[in-house]
């Protein structure tokens, strides 16, 4: 753990990189939904959801082309906000 180095990229979730080499090993956070879904899941588990993205390229022993991916289409989604 000493090799991390951790800084905050938004309200809702850190990163973590490689001191070393600078390589982004892990988003943490928490998923911040819609209203009406926030309500709900309050409702339901009381507390927000925590959201990890780990970087398996960087994981020792792990063969990324033998993983089941899902591809996303990210690009055909609206922007989720808009600079004037």
């Amino acid at each position: 753990m000493d090799k991390l180095q951790a800084y905050r990229v938004s309200a809702h979730a850190d990163a973590f990189s490689c001191k070393d080499c600078g390589v982004l090993l892990l988003l943490a956070g928490i998923e911040v939904p819609e209203e009406s879904e926030k309500i709900e899941q309050e409702q339901e588990m009381g507390h927000a959801l925590k959201v990890f993205a780990v970087n398996v390229r960087a994981l020792h022993g792990v063969d990324v082309g033998k993983l089941k991916t899902t591809k996303y289409d990210g690009r055909s989604q609206p922007p989720l906000f808009v600079v004037d």
